[in-house]
C-alpha cells in the first residue's frame, strides 16, 4: 500500500512472489517501469480495491504518517481487512530522530506521532495483536509495527 513506482513490488516479483501494489499518486504510477505497471493500480488506503483476505502480507512503508488523524483507524482497518494474517507498518514517529537530520521538513507528514500513540491505536482495533517477533532497529532510525490478524475471527473490519 503506497507502492510509489513499484520498486518493492518489482523486487518481490523477481523472487516469484505474486506481489501487487496500490498507489494514490497518478504521477508515481505513470513513472513506474513498464514491466511492473501491470501489477500496480490506483488505490486509496482508506478504501483498498481488493477483497477480504487477499494477501499473506500487507506492507506500508512511510505511508500512515501522511494521513490526517481522522483517517488513521480506517486505513489500518483496511490494511487488516485485505490481509490473511500479517500486516507490517513502518511509520515515522517522533522517536525517529534521524529523519530530522537526514531529511528536509516534509509538510505532507500530518501524523508524526509517538510510538505509544500507534500502539494505543492498534490496541483498540479488533482482531489483531501487535507481534514482538522480528528484528528491531533502534527507534532512533525507524518504528516498525508487525500486526498479526487473529485467524479465528472472520474479517469484519
Amino acid at each position: 500500500i503506497g507502492c510509489g513506482m513499484g520498486n518493492l513490488v518489482e523486487e518481490l516479483r523477481k523472487k516469484n512472489i505474486d506481489a501487487r501494489g496500490i498507489e494514490i499518486s497518478s504521477y508515481a504510477l505513470e513513472k513506474a517501469k513498464d514491466s511492473v505497471k501491470p501489477y500496480l493500480s490506483y488505490g486509496d488506503i482508506t478504501d483498498i480495491p481488493y477483497d477480504d483476505n487477499s494477501f499473506d502480507l500487507v506492507v506500508t512503508y512511510d505511508v500512515l504518517e501522511h494521513l490526517e488523524r481522522s483517517h488513521l483507524q480506517r486505513a489500518i482497518k483496511e490494511s487488516i481487512r485485505v490481509s490473511r494474517r500479517w500486516i507490517l507498518h513502518k511509520i515515522y514517529t517522533r522517536e525517529n530522530k534521524l529523519i530530522h537530520l537526514l531529511h528536509a521538513k516534509d509538510h505532507s507528514q500530518r501524523s508524526v506521532l509517538t510510538q505509544q500513540y500507534w500502539l494505543n491505536l492498534f490496541k483498540y482495533i479488533p482482531n489483531i495483536t501487535v507481534s514482538s517477533k522480528g528484528i528491531r532497529l533502534p527507534e532512533l532510525f525507524e518504528s516498525l509495527f508487525l500486526l498479526e490478524k487473529n485467524p479465528n475471527i472472520a474479517s469484519s473490519v
